[in-house]
């Protein structure tokens, strides 16, 4: 008996193991950073589209690079169970760096990458994209 409850322990335990594997992006957060493969400080120049407005912009400057890159720090995502793409965004980003250039759209809690769709702890409510959109000259 002890070693038939034992095996089904086991087999549990395996079962329980590689469903936390394949849905760990959905339940465990990854830091922005691991997801898109590069650090805020190694970002150099940012190409910025607007989803609304369709101006874009180009930021070089290595001060308006960092306070860019500062309002996703500390920010976490998982992935969404939903990954149908959107055609549409309210901001669009390409990170440029010595690696290979990381783009994504953001808007609210939402986060699209080549990696997929993502939740994000980074919240931005209507006025914090208006604000946005005002610093980075994406708004007329």
């Amino acid at each position: 008996m002890n070693k038939r409850r034992g095996i089904r322990i086991g087999v549990i335990v395996v079962i329980v193991g590689i469903f936390l594997l394949a849905g760990r992006d959905y339940i465990f957060p990854q830091p922005m950073t691991q997801v898109f493969g590069i650090e805020n400080a190694e970002v150099t120049k940012i190409s910025l589209l607007d989803g609304t407005s369709g101006i874009s912009k180009t930021i070089t400057d290595p001060q308006q690079v960092k306070d860019f890159m500062d309002l996703f720090d500390g920010a976490y995502l998982w992935k969404n169970p939903n990954q149908t793409q959107t055609s549409g965004f309210i901001i669009s980003a390409v990170l440029y760096s010595e690696k290979e250039p990381c783009s994504f759209t953001f808007g609210f809690s939402m986060v699209q990458t080549k990696g997929g769709c993502y939740f994000s702890s980074r919240y931005f409510n209507n006025s914090e994209l208006d604000t946005i959109r005002k610093e980075y000259g994406l708004k007329h």
